[in-house]
């Protein structure tokens, strides 16, 4: 991360300016924190990698909290992950507050086997994780014998195959908008035992029309989908190890489109759209998912795949 802090650089956002900076050999952001105080926090972790990076301070009692002033690697910049919100301490969407605690709002899913281990009496958390960042676990549960098994060179025994259910309920174990009531989600249970999902009439995360608005984080669009009526998953799009999509652009679409399932229309992008082909309006994901970005700069796409209606946006 030496590119971000080094040399120094200020900016401004809000009614402040902050500083980042090698202090000392450690990593710093100047900023106005805790109590208003404008202080240097070292950093002691950072969150995220492309397209932008958050940095973790110490807040106290087992805390870490997620700076504000975030990092953009690909324009080596410096910018306000709340844009033109111009939160002050005190507010529980301020970076000091409960609102940016890494514990509680970033850890779980940026980690394997994370446990918060908060304690109500002390107001503190004991964290506790088996590897930092996603790694095999978090999709394929634990492993132990699997890594027995390879040390003393026998053949490790092959774990079950989880159905297709089961690996669209893995992933929504992260991508989704929910709440957590257990803790402790395990790759191949049932996500409606361990949460509850925030769903379009019960917050402002959607429009009207059941587009999304805010960060949903896709599961929740996605099961009232068609695609997911139909059957289709996660893995029949994505590459769960690269986190690439299997083919680019519509021709990951004319998998299924191209006449050879019953349930699948057969479509002609080009005569569909009305666009010439390899246009951007000839691209199916540019009207059936529209894209929103989110913290600046984090381009989502809504999984509703919904049919665009003028009248109703």
């Amino acid at each position: 991360e030496a590119a971000a802090f080094d040399p120094a650089r200020s900016f401004s956002h809000g009614r402040q300016t902050s500083t980042v900076a090698v202090a000392k050999g450690a990593f710093t952001v100047r900023t106005k924190g805790f109590g208003g105080v404008e202080t240097n926090h070292p950093v002691v972790r950072v969150i995220g990698h492309d397209p932008l990076r958050q940095f973790l301070v110490d807040g106290g009692n087992g805390r870490l909290q997620a700076l504000e002033a975030s990092y953009d690697p690909h324009r080596n910049e410096w910018f306000n992950v709340y844009g033109d919100e111009d939160r002050q301490p005190g507010e529980w969407g301020h970076w000091t507050g409960r609102g940016m605690n890494w514990n509680a709002m970033c850890a779980t899913c940026h980690n394997t086997r994370l446990r918060k281990n908060y304690d109500p009496h002390t107001d503190s958390y004991h964290t506790r994780m088996a590897e930092r960042t996603v790694s095999c676990e978090s999709c394929h549960g634990p492993m132990k014998e699997h890594v027995l098994a390879y040390r003393s060179g026998t053949v490790p025994e092959q774990k079950t195959k989880l159905t297709r259910e089961q690996i669209l309920h893995t992933c929504a174990g992260c991508h989704s908008r929910r709440a957590e009531l257990t803790g402790d989600f395990a790759p191949g249970d049932d996500y409606f035992d361990h949460h509850q999902l925030t769903v379009p009439d019960l917050s402002d995360i959607y429009h009207l029309d059941g587009q999304v608005q805010g960060e949903n984080y896709v599961f929740g669009s996605f099961l009232g989908s068609k695609m997911h009526a139909a059957g289709v998953h996660c893995l029949d799009c994505h590459e769960p190890h690269t986190t690439k999509l299997i083919l680019p652009g519509n021709a990951l679409c004319m998998r299924c489109h191209s006449g050879g399932y019953p349930n699948s229309p057969k479509i002609d992008p080009t005569a569909h759209s009305h666009h010439a082909a390899d246009s951007t309006g000839n691209q199916c994901v540019n009207c059936h998912m529209p894209q929103t970005t989110y913290m600046q700069r984090h381009p989502r796409r809504d999984h509703g795949f919904t049919i665009p209606d003028p009248l109703l946006t």
